[in-house]
């Protein structure tokens, strides 16, 4: 879902803000989140985000150690102490904290899930498939939209 969800991304309106938070329902996730979230202190955009989810969905990397976190890294120009800087750093934990506090405040069911400002829960199996799910995501983005400009 990931590389539809990131092309989608790219055609929002320049007014629609898309964060992406990681899901942290199970350990293993929780050590993806911080991850996550260390790639962006470290200034890495989308494109380590996609060698991610190559790395662990194609390439069977699952990147559970720091190990292999830091491995991973080093071909994108990261150092070994600038990973462990920024992974173990107090704003890495406070974005996991954050991004715990929203799943648990919007209720998410599991992955991928979309919220429309903050009114609308949205996920693959609610909308009638992936595909589905964007376009009911686009009806609603314009809705809000549209309420927006004429209250």
């Amino acid at each position: 879902m990931r590389p539809l969800v990131q092309g989608w991304k790219k055609t929002l309106p320049s007014d629609v803000s898309f964060r992406e938070v990681p899901a942290l329902f199970r350990e293993e996730w929780r050590i993806h989140g911080q991850l996550f979230f260390t790639l962006k202190a470290l200034g890495l955009g989308d494109d380590v985000d996609d060698a991610v989810y190559h790395s662990i969905h194609v390439d069977g990397n699952r990147l559970n150690t720091r190990e292999d976190q830091v491995n991973f890294v080093k071909r994108f120009g990261v150092s070994e102490a600038d990973f462990d800087k920024a992974h173990n750093s107090f704003g890495v934990r406070n974005q996991l904290r954050q991004a715990d506090a929203f799943i648990r405040g919007a209720d998410i069911p599991g992955v991928p899930t979309l919220v429309i400002n903050g009114k609308y829960r949205l996920s693959a199996g609610s909308a009638g498939g992936q595909d589905e799910l964007l376009k009911v995501a686009e009806f609603l983005i314009k809705k809000e939209r549209d309420q927006k400009k004429n209250p």
